[in-house]
């Protein structure tokens, strides 16, 4: 995701941020609001996803929802990183409709490794429930939870509505005439990076809404992994294109 600033973004922004000249028919049904839509009708596609997650609640253990948290995860970030170089070293080579195909069949299976992560994070959540201690009135941490995933849900779909078609799916990787097209509209012009930072705030939410310690640490790692293994990553992509 691309940079509100001159500098390569690190997030499903800047970085993603993708122009209209390079952008399908398939692409453009995933910007912006639009995206939500375009997911609802494939929904059949992201269901084997999610039963992985109904396993771990159907076990109820802490230790199964945490080891399956974490390698659902390391898989979303190191499989992301992983493709992401691929394409830096190959990608070049292959004429334009080469490129899209590729991106095409890459979106596919990102989606799928997103559906199972975020799954994996709400099985985590719910299983720890109530692990999470601290005084004060039983509605405090769920009415801050819920604000926090209001606020973070708003940017993060205000983001994706300002990029390029594709971005989101980090199009501009794979369709290499896309790569010199930033973001600089919606919370791009005031933050570089609102999908890996404010993006997150509904994991957050979430963990404070089912009083969870346990999904509270995992949001940390969810973040931190973003934020230190992949955005790095897409820099040095970028810094090479």
């Amino acid at each position: 995701m691309p940079p509100s600033r001159p500098s390569p973004d690190v997030t499903h922004s800047s970085v993603h941020a993708e122009g209209h000249r390079g952008a399908t028919a398939p692409a453009a049904a995933h910007r912006g609001w639009a995206g939500l839509g375009a997911w609802a009708r494939t929904l059949p596609f992201h269901v084997p996803a999610l039963v992985p997650a109904l396993a771990v609640l159907l076990a109820n253990s802490t230790a199964l929802a945490a080891a399956w948290y974490g390698l659902s995860r390391g898989a979303y970030a190191g499989s992301l990183c992983v493709a992401l170089l691929d394409r830096s070293r190959f990608g070049a080579r292959e004429d334009p409709a080469a490129q899209d195909v590729a991106w095409l069949r890459f979106r596919r299976r990102i989606s799928l490794v997103m559906d199972n992560d975020a799954a994996s994070f709400a099985a985590l959540a719910w299983v720890t429930r109530g692990t999470l201690g601290g005084g004060g009135p039983a509605w405090l941490f769920p009415a801050v939870g819920v604000a926090l995933g209001v606020v973070g849900l708003a940017v993060k779909m205000w983001a994706t509505a300002s990029l390029p078609a594709g971005a989101y799916y980090w199009r501009n990787f794979f369709v290499h005439e896309d790569r010199a097209h930033v973001s600089a509209a919606g919370p791009y012009r005031w933050l570089t990076d609102p999908m890996y930072s404010v993006g997150y705030l509904p994991l957050y939410g979430l963990a404070l809404v089912t009083g969870s310690s346990w999904a509270l640490g995992a949001a940390a790692v969810a973040q931190a992994s973003m934020l230190f293994v992949v955005v790095p990553v897409e820099r040095r992509v970028f810094a090479h294109r």
